[in-house]
């Protein structure tokens, strides 16, 4: 099993439904698959004040967010 993690949700985060302070996978490749669609997401998509990133940290999938520049 393998885990993403959301450092912090932004209100635009939060009324996504696909995302979740905590998501629950298979295996390591799925959460690193999941945060990169999760961050493209948040970068492209919905959110334009925060930049999302991600850090793999053994079974567990760091997205973070910063303040966009």
């Amino acid at each position: 099993m393998a885990t993403v993690l959301v450092e912090k949700l932004c209100g635009c985060a939060k009324k996504r439904k696909n995302w979740k302070e905590k998501t629950e996978c298979d295996t390591i490749e799925v959460a690193i698959s999941t945060a990169e669609q999760m961050c493209e997401q948040g970068n492209t998509k919905f959110c334009k004040k925060h930049k999302f990133s991600h850090q793999v940290d053994g079974n567990c999938v760091n997205i973070i967010m910063e303040m966009n520049k």
